[in-house]
């Protein structure tokens, strides 16, 4: 047998079942990780947070989602993060701007 043989690749499906296996492996933690971070977060906004803004009365209940969108609005602003445009601007980015087409369709 030649050396040349021994250093064949293997074959396609085992390459692309080889990275799947290395996306999976980082995947697996992550999605972990971010369900139990919703989870938590739920958990604080339902059982914690709404329980006691409830119990305060109507005004306290109105007044809760524009406090929240203040407050996090405050803390976007501290951390100097852009809020509206954010997304846009990553869609922008990948999507080329469409050409005016010179065809004429008759």
């Amino acid at each position: 047998m030649s050396d040349a043989h021994d250093l064949r690749l293997p074959p396609r499906w085992a390459r692309k079942f080889a990275k799947l296996r290395h996306w999976l492996i980082l995947a697996v933690p992550i999605g972990v990780a971010a369900g139990l971070g919703v989870s938590a977060l739920e958990l604080l906004c339902n059982a914690v947070l709404w329980e006691r803004i409830a119990a305060l009365g109507l005004p306290w209940r109105l007044a809760a989602p524009v406090l929240g969108l203040l407050l996090s609005g405050w803390v976007l602003a501290r951390l100097h993060l852009r809020t509206v445009g954010m997304l846009n601007d990553v869609v922008v980015q990948y999507h080329p701007r469409p050409t005016p087409s010179t065809r004429r369709w008759t």
